[in-house]
Parts: C-alpha cells; sequence; structure tokens
C-alpha cells in the first residue's frame, strides 16, 4: 500500500511538469509563429521599400538626364542669341564676324581664351577682354591669331579712351607680323589713335604708307577718303 501510493505521488508531480511543458512549447510555438508572421511582413515591406527606392531612383536619374538637356539646350539658345547682339559702335562688325567665324572652327583652351575674349568684347566688357587679348598674344607668338590679337587690344584700348595704348597695339601687330592680314586695318586704326592724340601728319603719313603698301585692301579704299578729307580740312 504504501509502496504504491510513493508511486503516485512521485508520477503526480511529472504529469504536471508534463502539462507545464507542453503548455509553454505551444506557447513559444504560437510566439514563434507570430515572430515569423511579423518578420515575413517587414521583410515585404522592406522588399516593397526597395522597389520604390529604385523607382524613385530611376526617376530621379530620369529628370536629372531631362534637365541637363534642358540646361545644354538653354545654354546654346543664349549663345545663339549673343550672338546676334552686334559688338559696340568703333569695333569693325566684318573683322569681328570674320575672327568669330574662324576661331569656332578651333579647340582647346587657347582658343576658348580667344572666344572668350570675344564674347567680351561684343559685351562692352573693354578692359577685361583687352587683358585676356593681351595674354593671348604674350602666350601664343607667331600663331595665326597673334596680329589679331594685338589688333583688337587696341581696339579695346580706343574704346577705353587710351589711343596712345592702341597705337602701341596696332604699330606692334603690323611691325611684328608683316606677312599676316590685320597689317591693312592695324594701319587704319592706328591713324584714328594718332589724330586722336593729335597726331595730325603722323595720322596721315600712316594712311599714305597704308595707301602705297596695300593699295588693293579695303581699308586702303577707306585711307584715300580719309586723306581726301584732311587735305581738304588743311
Amino acid at each position: 500500500m504504501k509502496s504504491s501510493s510513493l508511486v503516485y505521488i512521485v508520477a503526480l508531480p511529472l504529469v504536471v511538469l508534463t502539462s507545464c511543458t507542453e503548455g509553454i512549447e505551444r506557447r513559444l510555438g504560437k510566439q514563434l509563429d507570430e515572430l515569423r508572421s511579423i518578420q515575413a511582413e517587414q521583410t515585404s515591406s522592406i522588399s516593397e521599400l526597395k522597389n520604390d527606392v529604385r523607382e524613385l531612383t530611376g526617376r530621379l536619374d530620369e529628370v536629372q538626364h531631362s534637365s541637363q538637356g534642358r540646361t545644354k539646350e538653354l545654354e546654346r539658345s543664349i549663345e545663339k542669341l549673343g550672338s546676334l547682339v552686334p559688338p559696340p559702335t568703333g569695333v569693325p562688325l566684318d573683322l569681328f564676324t570674320q575672327d568669330e567665324e574662324r576661331i569656332s572652327k578651333i579647340n582647346g583652351g587657347q582658343a576658348e581664351n580667344y572666344k572668350k575674349a570675344l564674347q567680351l568684347l561684343r559685351s562692352g566688357e573693354f578692359d577685361q577682354s583687352r587683358s585676356v587679348f593681351q595674354n593671348f598674344a604674350r602666350e601664343n607668338p607667331g600663331t595665326a591669331f597673334t596680329d589679331n590679337a594685338l589688333f583688337w587690344g587696341g581696339i579695346c584700348s580706343m574704346k577705353l579712351g587710351q589711343p596712345d595704348q592702341a597705337v602701341v597695339s596696332f604699330s606692334e601687330a603690323y611691325q611684328k607680323y608683316p606677312a599676316e592680314d590685320m597689317v591693312s586695318p592695324s594701319l587704319y586704326y592706328m591713324a584714328e589713335a594718332l589724330f586722336a592724340l593729335g597726331s595730325g601728319n603722323d595720322g596721315v603719313l600712316t594712311l599714305q604708307k597704308l595707301v602705297d603698301e596695300h593699295p588693293t585692301s579695303e581699308y586702303a579704299i577707306k585711307a584715300k577718303e580719309k586723306l581726301k578729307v584732311s587735305k581738304k580740312s588743311r
């Protein structure tokens, strides 16, 4: 009788313990299922967020690409409009247009500097333009544009009311580069600068030099007209 009671007493806690363990396992299983469900939902949400980010990134790239294209188009339009604005009075339009066309076909850092100087001249920024032209002539001696740069430097000096400096630039252009195409215009405008300085005799001599040495140039024709006017005024 005592043995049977002892077995019952010992077995009872085991049953209770087993029952408790099963309850705990069920609760843990339920909690694990809930965690898995939450994890699955979070994974799905993260995946959706990643898709949204990729979509937004793609749209942003499209907007940036479109914006860059429009910006370049706008820059081209502004450049085109700027080229339609004539340079200030006193800047020879024929020579200016010719130079713009010639330099537009050339690439490189120095060519870009020359283009910049022309743009400054067109907009009336004579001091800055002269500085860039002078730097170009100093850094690029003997090129097809060196005499042009010296000539435009002289034009800038004239527009700045400094005919003495203009004479120096024009003189350097035709003396250093006697075989280049800026000789005739340099002589013509040097005469203009000399007249502005009150050196009428030197101006007349310069115009006569132009007529004698370059009789077929269009500036020689202009020089002849000025010489006629000068003789009548004496």
